[in-house]
């Protein structure tokens, strides 16, 4: 919930290039990760949360690969990649983790 807040509040619009209106996605990325954490407090709607997470945090380490490709001895672009990269994993162990077996569902409804 925190970089969701983080991202409503103390936004770096500079950080996504050319778009042509950068400000639009990091509301809507804020909201997002905001909706998705939220949501994953919750029994019922943790897979829901994680699949927000996870396709959120996967658009933006995609987005942070090209920079590292032209600054490679610069440090920077890989922390920033490497941080998203990091929550993005977080996500897909949720997500990993609200996968039941067909055995698993079978022996509930028995």
């Amino acid at each position: 919930m925190a970089f969701g807040i983080l991202t409503l509040t103390w936004h770096r619009i500079n950080s996504l290039g050319g778009l042509s209106h950068p400000g639009i996605l990091v509301y809507i990325f804020g909201l997002a990760e905001l909706a998705g954490s939220l949501a994953v407090q919750w029994q019922r709607t943790v897979r829901f949360g994680a699949i927000i997470l996870v396709s959120i945090f996967s658009i933006l380490s995609l987005y942070m690969i090209p920079p590292m490709f032209k600054t490679p001895l610069d440090f920077s672009p890989y922390g920033d990649f490497f941080e998203v990269f990091s929550i993005l994993l977080g996500a897909v162990f949720i997500l990993a983790s609200t996968i039941v077996s067909r055995r698993e569902k079978a022996e509930k409804i028995e």
